[in-house]
């Protein structure tokens, strides 16, 4: 039992954002009472995010939709990805990049794909943007995706592009296969788009973020060389 609790508290100590996402998922689903069934539609107008939110101001809707889920086996299928995606990325590179990463790829899709595809679509009357424009989405499936792209820049050298390559084009043919092959609706499609982005976004702003860095490490010494 001691040693039960030790593993318990490692866990905690190292992947405190995973572990608070999951159980903010499980709270937010037995209070809206999507814990085995489907999200109440009224939940989802209240908590979804949609493109017109943007418009209308409605910008609690970027986080809000991050702990919702439809419900059932798609929360399950969620808490299951972040336990890997986030619990894996926070773990190799600490809590701080899993949660800046996490959030800031999640708010940089929503907000930039309505304002790139769905309103420009929309204004030249294209059936399928005006469905995305109206369509509530719900879920944390940007930011955990984004985690398990930011995850596998601490692989190992060449296991890092095998594993990183193999995730991007995993959901580049899925994303071919559902949107030519079976048709399926213009909303899940973007949904499956957003994921590539995510993945490609968590590695700019990481490698982008780590640039920096070098870069004031580097002026910092020079400057300490100067003054020595």
């Amino acid at each position: 039992m001691r040693n039960l609790g030790r593993i318990l508290w490692f866990v905690a100590q190292r992947v405190p954002f995973t572990l608070i996402m999951v159980m903010a998922l499980l709270w937010v689903a037995y209070y809206t009472n999507s814990m085995y069934g489907r999200l109440p539609h009224l939940w989802l107008h209240r908590l979804g995010y949609s493109p017109r939110d943007l418009v209308f101001v409605r910008w609690d809707r970027l986080f809000t939709s991050a702990f919702v889920t439809d419900g059932g086996h798609i929360l399950r299928q969620a808490i299951c990805m972040i336990l890997l995606g986030v619990g894996l990325a926070e773990y190799l590179g600490g809590t701080r990049w899993a949660f800046a990463i996490f959030w800031s790829v999640h708010i940089m899709v929503l907000m930039g794909d309505p304002m790139l595809i769905t309103y420009p679509l929309h204004w030249d009357h294209f059936t399928s943007s005006t469905i995305l424009r109206v369509a509530r989405d719900v879920g944390p499936s940007v930011g955990y995706y984004a985690c398990m792209g930011l995850a596998t820049v601490w692989f190992p050298k060449y296991w890092r592009w095998i594993a990183g390559g193999g995730l991007l084009l995993g959901l580049i043919i899925f994303f071919w296969w559902q949107m030519v092959m079976q048709h399926v609706a213009v909303t899940k499609s973007s949904s499956n788009l957003a994921h590539i982005l995510a993945v490609a976004l968590a590695w700019l702003i990481y490698y982008t973020g780590r640039g920096l860095r070098r870069n004031l490490d580097r002026r910092r010494m020079q400057v300490h060389e100067a003054s020595a």
